[in-house]
């Protein structure tokens, strides 16, 4: 019985000798095989685009990033206030802009609320890209921006024009 008992721990002790070398060998391969997975997910992943924030640029830099500026005023619609593009202050050239004066602009419209002002009379558009994008709105009031520092709408399109020059 002893004998058998003898028998049985050598075999355990050999079994649990193989494990440990089997395991001491391939563990490092795992490591090196893992780590060549991530530096071969890192060479093929592309880096994530980052545009700079539109609202940290000045004024100059924002005009000179859009590839479409665009004007539109407010006008009363079926269920409120309406956008129409009242004129367009920068088009880059073989830029697709697929609208024209006179057009309504999408997602531009409110149900208006007769105390309820804050939207201005219309908005300055900024779009990048072609087609053409909106990044931003900005509404107008009178002759001027309120976000742009109550910039008069007589300066900025001046800004517009020399841009273009």
């Amino acid at each position: 019985m002893l004998k058998v008992l003898l028998k049985g721990a050598a075999f355990g002790l050999g079994f649990a000798t193989s494990c440990a070398i089997v395991w001491i060998v391939l563990d490092p391969l795992s490591a090196v095989t893992q780590s060549n997975q991530e530096q071969a997910a890192a060479l093929t992943r592309e880096p994530p685009f980052e545009a700079p924030n539109f609202f940290d640029q000045t004024v100059e830099e924002q005009i000179s990033s859009s590839t479409v500026i665009a004007l539109t005023r407010y006008i009363d619609g079926p269920n409120g206030k309406i956008s129409i593009l009242d004129a367009i202050l920068k088009r880059n050239p073989g830029t697709e802009f697929y609208y024209e004066v006179g057009d309504q602009f999408p997602n531009s419209e409110y149900f208006s609320d007769p105390i309820d002002s804050r939207f201005g009379d219309g908005q300055v558009v900024f779009m990048s890209g072609s087609p053409a994008t909106m990044r931003a709105a900005m509404s107008y009031r009178g002759e001027r921006i309120s976000n742009l520092g109550d910039m008069p709408l007589e300066v900025f399109l001046a800004k517009c024009e020399a841009e273009d020059a």
